[in-house]
């Protein structure tokens, strides 16, 4: 074989265990791939001929085993190691090298796990044949948007010290704590005959698990080693759980924001950001919707506040990224709302504001569902600075609520007409007679008195004007006389809107 045809043979290898997409790794996963299903065929099949096993199970189940170990030690061989395409060296060097980053490789935890999968030839491990199917859901795309394998794997690399030290300091307490107690307690206590004794008992003692096969013998200073294992044991369970539930937080967080996207939610409101004052915005969309036609959601980032009611749903994340609202499925939302941030200046609220509501419309124009909707997702966005209202509504905002601006209006005139801010609140707020905006439910054109009179007896509600659909203008109190088409919108004050269904 000539060097080039066999260059070209070891880069097919290579290719073939550690560059995925390529068509030799997909050969080689597919062959993996067909060998695990019929392990787990020939698994089902030992667990039903548990006591009268054919020879040819056992056989073809030890040829699947060799080839797995075949493919671990080919990945094994042919891993390259980036140290040597760093730096240079001398022969030695150069095998030295080969040699521990290949080590350092096979104990990664994904090899450690395969490894562990061919240490099952010995028939007391065979229940870790299971393990196997770890292998399929290292390809198979089983999360939308993550992969959650392989962020516990990260997860663990990244932390690897930590764990290092944890499992360094587990085993010295342990070591130390069993070969003290075995010197202590060896000539007078039945139980403990030999160092692994005594390894054993201070391994069952650390871990709280307390066997009571081994126990201490009366002697002082076998209880008092006791006493000071059981002590550090505590330390030691502290220390996994701080380092554990430190380091597999964001796992857990990608795991929760994936259960979302992967949900059939559809026609959801979704408010945009949080702070202390959306509880009374919240408090109202209680009031206004049904849970049972509108899931509730809140898109911010940190965590779900404690005093948060459950019908809302929290899904942690940044906004102001396009990458994160499939999060919550924003093709599928009816509306969004989003909120301004009053732990800054109102300027600088109003610019992440409308950063926002610029990134929901860039992220909508690319989704291929929003051709397919009946309506646009309606945009609600908080302005506190009046100056910046054109800018959010020509960053894409459908609709501006000036939340300062319009309080001070209606304190200001409350002064004037005193009982008139009481009034407009109650109008603003759900159960009493508030403003609505409803397509026309009349099929034949009438005039503005008369429709407001049928309406007014059919369903109690009181007509106040009309509204353009297409460009939004509302003329207030049009006249008597004035005909209202019937593809016109109309602004009332109800207690509850317009049936849909009342045309």
């Amino acid at each position: 074989m000539s060097i080039q045809n066999s260059r070209r043979f070891s880069q097919i290898v290579y290719e073939a265990f550690h560059l995925p997409g390529t068509g030799a790794w997909r050969w080689t996963e597919g062959t993996i791939w067909f060998l695990i299903v019929v392990s787990s065929v020939l698994m089902l099949l030992d667990f039903f001929l548990w006591e009268t096993q054919p020879d040819w199970l056992r056989i073809l189940d030890k040829v699947i085993l060799a080839l797995f170990a075949m493919e671990l030690f080919l990945r094994i061989l042919t891993y390259r190691s980036s140290t040597t395409d760093v730096f240079s060296g001398g022969h030695l060097w150069r095998a030295r090298t080969h040699l521990s980053d290949r080590l350092l490789f096979l104990i990664s935890p994904l090899q450690l796990l395969d490894l562990v999968v061919i240490l099952t030839f010995l028939p007391q491990l065979r229940g870790l044949r299971i393990l196997r199917l770890l292998r399929l859901a290292r390809g198979l795309r089983l999360f939308r948007y993550s992969d959650p394998l392989k962020d516990l794997v990260r997860t663990f690399e990244e932390n690897s010290l930590l764990y290092a030290f944890t499992f360094f300091f587990l085993t010295a307490v342990v070591t130390l704590g069993g070969i003290s107690f075995y010197l202590v307690e060896s000539g007078v206590n039945p139980s403990v005959t030999s160092v692994q004794d005594g390894i054993w008992w201070a391994l069952v003692t650390v871990t709280t698990v307390g066997y009571g096969d081994v126990t201490p013998a009366v002697l002082p200073l076998g209880r008092v080693i006791a006493g000071v294992i059981m002590v550090l044991g505590m330390f030691t369970l502290a220390l996994f759980a701080g380092i554990v539930s430190s380091t597999l937080l964001r796992v857990l967080i990608n795991l929760r924001g994936d259960q979302f996207r992967m949900s059939n939610y559809t026609n959801h409101i979704v408010v945009v950001g949080y702070n202390d004052a959306c509880n009374l915005l919240l408090d109202a969309l209680l009031k206004e919707t049904s849970s049972a036609q509108n899931e509730l959601l809140i898109f911010a980032e940190g965590e779900r506040p404690r005093e948060l009611s459950p019908d809302f749903i929290w899904v942690s994340g940044n906004p102001g990224r396009e990458s994160e609202l499939d999060k919550v499925r924003l093709s599928h939302a009816k509306t969004a709302i989003v909120v301004g941030a009053r732990h800054m200046a109102p300027s600088q609220a109003d610019a992440t504001t409308i950063m926002t509501v610029f990134t929901i419309r860039s992220y909508m124009a690319k989704q291929s569902m929003t051709e397919k909707r009946k309506t646009p997702i309606y945009i609600v966005a908080e302005i506190l600075d009046p100056e910046n209202v054109a800018h959010a509504t020509t960053a894409g905002a459908d609709e501006v609520i000036e939340t300062t601006r319009l309080g001070f209006s209606m304190m200001a005139h409350a002064a004037l007409v005193p009982g008139s801010g009481t009034i407009m609140s109650n109008v603003a707020s759900a159960g009493a007679h508030s403003l609505y905006i409803t397509p026309n439910p009349e099929q034949s054109e009438m005039t503005f008195d008369a429709l407001a009179d049928k309406l007014h007896r059919q369903f109690g509600i009181i007509l106040l004007g009309l509204r353009n659909p297409q460009n939004a203008k509302v003329r207030m109190d049009p006249g008597d006389d004035t005909p209202v088409p019937t593809n016109v919108e109309l602004v009332y004050l109800s207690r509850t809107p317009i049936p849909s269904d009342a045309a």
